[in-house]
């Protein structure tokens, strides 16, 4: 607290008390007692803008933002843009508050892009300008090699997870397109067309939900029954969000060509499925009712982009003694593949 005494004429004080940013003002004359005049403010101090330093961990499909802090910031707004103008913005990046921190970790990009990003600080009372803009790529990738997604837990990953995701590019699907070769969520490739480990099944997903699920389940299964008039949309694909916006769930006519295409005169069962190049295999599928794993290691089915009706969607199902498509509940948990555009 910081006091200013002023003199005036007529025997009359003028006491400033200053606390915190509030001006108080008390008169006082020859008399003991204050006289309590007003109480104002001084305008709060501007926030100075961020400087935003060089971007760091570039992936395919991820960059690190970073810059420096902003004295009195509480917290921060990153924009992310393919436009040095920010012209456009990354879905979810548009102002984005990301807490009191001095770096974030953009993710679901495009490999070989270039991004711009730029932050602003925020406390009670003000927000800065904008930073400087920093120039970041993402790395350039090529269909057969590796690519090493970090997922994070949240509304689509359930589980922090590293994975180096094998890919193959084939015609199968009626065009020469990239794919994974392993369930998105898996830790690896099957090893043979009957493995039941969790490591080759990955994660599960209803129809048009983007959260995934792990056995058990992880996080807790609360949608039983689903019914609306809907493919799976791109806002809501774990393919796109996960692996980066050239990425997608393949649709019903993709699957239905690489099952004729495949092995020879197409595909008969999970056997001929799994020494094909997608290495498809029986992972099972999570019960409707209650998230439960059933058939793993008989049974797998794959979901297309597709729905059938209100409340069942366009699957690919294989087991041992066939090799066929259907149409499943949506609230049943299936495994996805991805492929790249």
């Amino acid at each position: 607290m910081k006091k200013i005494t002023l003199l005036f004429a007529f025997g009359v004080t003028l006491i400033t008390f200053i606390i915190a940013d509030n001006i108080r003002v008390v008169a006082k004359n020859n008399s003991t007692t204050p006289i309590k005049i007003a109480n104002s403010f001084l305008p709060a101090a501007a926030l100075v803008a961020p400087v935003a330093t060089a971007g760091s961990g570039a992936t395919y499909t991820q960059i690190t933002a970073n810059w420096n802090s902003s004295v009195d910031a509480t917290h921060y707004h990153l924009d992310v843009s393919t436009s040095i103008g920010f012209a456009n913005f990354i879905t979810g990046f548009n102002n984005l508050d990301v807490g009191n921190v001095t770096s974030y970790n953009v993710i679901g990009l495009t490999d070989g892009t270039t991004y711009y990003y730029r932050v602003r600080a925020e406390n009670v009372c003000n927000t800065s300008g904008n930073s400087n803009i920093i120039t970041y790529n993402t790395i350039l990738f090529t269909c057969g090699s590796a690519l090493t997604i970090n997922h994070i837990a949240g509304n689509v990953a359930p589980i922090n997870k590293t994975v180096n995701y094998s890919t193959v590019l084939t015609s199968l699907s009626g065009e020469s397109k990239c794919w994974i070769s392993q369930n998105l969520g898996s830790s690896n490739q099957a090893t043979s067309a009957s493995d039941g480990s969790d490591a080759s099944a990955g994660w599960y997903w209803q129809f048009n939900r983007k959260q995934g699920y792990k056995v058990g389940p992880t996080p807790t299964w609360s949608i039983t029954s689903i019914s609306e008039n809907s493919d799976w949309i791109p806002a809501n694909d774990p393919c796109t969000i996960e692996l980066g916006s050239a990425w997608r769930i393949p649709s019903y006519t993709e699957w239905f060509n690489a099952d004729a295409n495949g092995e020879v005169g197409g595909w008969s069962n999970y056997n001929e499925t799994y020494a094909d190049v997608l290495k498809l295999h029986a992972a099972g599928v999570l019960y409707d009712n209650n998230g439960g794993l059933v058939n793993r290691s008989v049974y797998g089915g794959f979901w297309s982009s597709n729905q059938n009706d209100d409340t069942t969607g366009r699957t690919l199902y294989l087991e041992s003694g066939g090799c066929a498509f259907d149409s499943y509940p949506k609230a049943y948990g299936r495994s996805l593949r991805c492929i790249k555009d």
